[in-house]
């Protein structure tokens, strides 16, 4: 395996030397911004986040999308073909299988391969994969892992000293803190007598992530519906001691394309809510969102993995495309081949921190 000079500040940033600098990777808000011309023996003395922002700070100036990489920035692996919810716009439902095993590890390891700076562990549900401790094992120190989760699983609290032990990020999807609109947006796909009260197991599951100070990050998934709870949402997430939210639109999916109409927000539907919700509860909770999309095209500048292990990009029709004669183990070449860099770069590499 080639090497490739990476460095770790305090369980938050990622580094990776690029031919013509440093991309230096903010895994609490998966956030890439790249400064042209420094190196990592640049940066080498800096251990605390304290000092390395306040040097970089000083080097905004090189901050640019100039970028000369060999290697992606993010790779999406669909763990798990397993899911214990059923969420109306499920971009993933078209790519999900049971996965073999022994497959799962193989794939890791040919996911490092690749030297991305980050891999997302979504599925279905990744907390349902027998296999996630070990792939966490494996990833330490190698590349940053994050796992989205819905976070109701009852799996989750064994997980908690690896998260823990190897660094991984845990972003933790909260729709609604109202269970019925939760129900509504991702039902279960068994609903028990009584109804499902999915806050209940996310509130547990987050008081051991602040008991064990694991750093996470709260997403929404900003549709139409969900919009006329958003202020309730905030209040609740604030009393259980949340400290980071993101804010995203829904996206297309082959699932919701019969409703996406009727769910869709617009882009300034979405700047007008962040505002507000900034204006009334900025002083308690850090809220950021994805207000406009870095590329209008981002068909095949995602490099994603299925369930079964195979490498593939969404082509223009939203279906998966594989990469290569062995879309499981396929080539440095076919692999950047079939990939937009240009857009891969411009989709992920930002030119500010966010706040």
């Amino acid at each position: 395996m080639e090497e490739v000079k990476t460095k770790y500040v305090e369980n938050k940033y990622f580094i990776r030397e690029e031919l013509n600098g440093i991309t230096v990777y903010d895994r609490i808000f998966h956030n890439f911004v790249f400064y042209e011309g420094l190196t990592i023996a640049d940066i080498d003395k800096y251990n605390n986040i304290k000092e390395l922002e306040e040097y970089l700070d000083k080097n905004k100036d090189k901050k640019t999308q100039n970028i000369k990489s060999k290697y992606p920035f993010y790779i999406g692996w669909q763990l798990s073909g397993n899911c214990n919810l059923d969420c109306i716009y499920c971009f993933a439902e078209d790519t999900l299988h049971n996965p073999n095993s022994e497959d799962i590890m193989v794939t890791s390891k040919e996911i490092l391969k690749f030297h991305p700076l980050s891999v997302g562990l979504s599925g279905g549900e990744p907390t349902l994969e027998p296999r996630l401790i070990d792939i966490m094992k494996l990833f330490k120190d190698k590349t940053t892992c994050v796992i989205n989760t819905n976070g109701t699983t009852i799996q989750f609290e064994k997980l908690i000293p690896t998260i823990k032990e190897t660094g991984t990020f845990v972003r933790l999807t909260i729709d609604s803190t109202d269970n019925d609109m939760l129900n509504t947006l991702r039902p279960p796909r068994q609903m028990p007598p009584g109804g499902y009260d999915q806050i209940s197991m996310i509130r547990k599951n987050i008081k051991l992530m602040l008991d064990n100070d694991i750093p996470f990050l709260i997403h929404t998934v900003m549709t139409k519906p969900n919009m006329k709870t958003i202020e309730k949402t905030a209040t609740d997430l604030i009393e259980m001691g949340i400290k980071r939210w993101h804010l995203y639109k829904v996206d297309f999916s082959n699932k919701c394309k019969d409703f996406y109409d009727d769910i869709k927000v617009t882009t300034e539907e979405m700047q007008k809510n962040h505002d507000n919700l900034v204006s009334k509860f900025g002083d308690k909770i850090n809220i950021t969102s994805a207000l406009v999309e870095a590329v209008k095209n981002r068909q095949r500048c995602i490099l994603l993995i299925d369930s079964r292990g195979n490498f593939f990009i969404k082509n223009e029709n939203y279906y998966p495309t594989f990469i290569g004669k062995d879309p499981q183990h396929p080539t440095y070449e076919e692999v950047m081949s079939n990939l937009n860099f240009e857009n891969h770069i411009k989709c992920y590499v930002r030119n500010f921190w966010p706040r």
